[in-house]
């Protein structure tokens, strides 16, 4: 969607808003817009509808409205589950996996920011990619367990998407493991050049990747799957692949 488009639609919804459409339907039409846009969107979309004249106060509250509305669709999914159900284990790691990038967040600024190397900044940010490694149990869960019973109910484009995603983050996590570890052999300028590059994709990526699997597969893992005896055998075979050990980060 362009973003003049993106831009158009939201005024219109302000606009309705404020003229009294229900919160139903404003929470329906704003998921649409607000999908799977980054930060920089955001921003471009502030600046543009600015131009058309709207109160930036109201974009502001029509996104925290979306954003309440999305939690508490997942809360409430999330709390369906029994504790020890797969898909619940795997909601509360994706949340331990967003602390982790909110962190790769902070220190990636802090860094960029910076003239020199700060050593307790890089301890830092070795537990951060430490812990978004230790996300590979969580993936494997996914791939070896999750993905094929949702292949089976003719959903298996997505899952090809999402299995693709995978690798292609893994590589990335790996990289900025990689960067991390050469961080005082490289030129300061260079490590932030490539830190900056690793960290706005995973950020970006491994989110969207998680709102795709918090409010479409796992979901729709529960519609296909009815049957509480599959369900514990699902989970036998996630205990066999074994869970993430994720750092508890400073």
């Amino acid at each position: 969607m362009q973003l003049e488009q993106r831009g158009d639609m939201i005024a219109d919804l302000i606009q309705r808003y404020n003229a009294g459409l229900g919160i139903e339907q404003t929470n329906k039409e704003a998921r649409a817009v607000f999908a799977h846009m980054n930060p920089d969107e955001l921003i471009q979309l502030e600046e543009y509808l600015s131009s058309k004249h709207i109160d930036i106060k109201d974009f502001h509250d029509l996104y925290q409205i979306h954003r309440e509305d999305l939690h508490t669709e997942l809360s409430r999914f999330r709390l369906s589950l029994d504790p020890e159900h797969p898909l619940r284990v795997m909601l509360e790691e994706h949340e331990q996996i967003l602390q982790t990038l909110d962190a790769l967040d902070k220190l990636n600024t802090t860094i960029q920011s910076s003239s020199t190397p700060d050593r307790e900044v890089l301890v830092r940010l070795r537990e951060v990619a430490d812990n978004l490694l230790a996300a590979e149990h969580h993936h494997a869960r996914e791939e070896e367990v999750i993905f094929p019973e949702l292949t089976k109910n003719n959903i298996g484009g997505i899952v090809q998407v999402m299995n693709m995603e995978h690798e292609e983050l893994r590589e990335k996590k790996r990289e900025l493991k990689e960067l991390v570890s050469q961080a005082l052999l490289l030129d300061f300028t260079e490590f932030q050049q490539e830190l900056q590059e690793l960290a706005k994709f995973i950020i970006y990526n491994l989110t969207d990747h998680i709102y795709k699997e918090n409010h479409i597969l796992y979901p729709a893992a529960m519609r296909f799957v009815k049957d509480k005896e599959l369900w514990n055998q699902l989970k036998e075979k996630c205990d066999e692949i074994g869970y993430c050990n994720f750092k508890t980060l400073q």
